[in-house]
């Protein structure tokens, strides 16, 4: 066995690192949810829902993501910042400078002047 050579399945196709398995579930189950929720909303929707279309174990949606609420987060901050150059939108530039101001004025226009900025992608 040539240990420099990437394994292979049966089929003779080189196999997915366990990186590339695992967004490839994590968008599995991020598809699956966007469509559910757009077709039964949130509330109706289950996590055994999304594992079922998905084609995972519901204990997988659990160890992705932690829950429902964790899974509609992560679909919002697609959402907000397509590219992925952040995987939370609270890590933008400029979200903790809102979260930290003691002025609820100012930071209101934090607020305001960061949720304008995302609008304009």
């Amino acid at each position: 066995m040539n240990l420099w050579l990437p394994s292979r399945t049966s089929a003779g196709t080189p196999q997915r690192s366990r990186g590339e398995q695992a967004a490839c579930t994590r968008n599995r189950i991020l598809g699956a949810a966007a469509e559910l929720f757009l077709e039964h909303g949130c509330a109706r929707t289950t996590v055994n829902d999304i594992a079922a279309r998905a084609d995972v174990a519901r204990d997988t949606v659990h160890a992705v993501f932690g829950s429902k609420a964790r899974v509609l987060t992560a679909l919002i901050d697609i959402r907000l910042v397509p590219d992925g150059t952040v995987t939370n939108v609270t890590q933008r530039l400029g979200v903790q400078a809102i979260k930290d101001e003691v002025d609820q004025r100012k930071q209101i226009e934090l607020f305001a002047k960061f949720v304008t900025g995302l609008s304009s992608f």
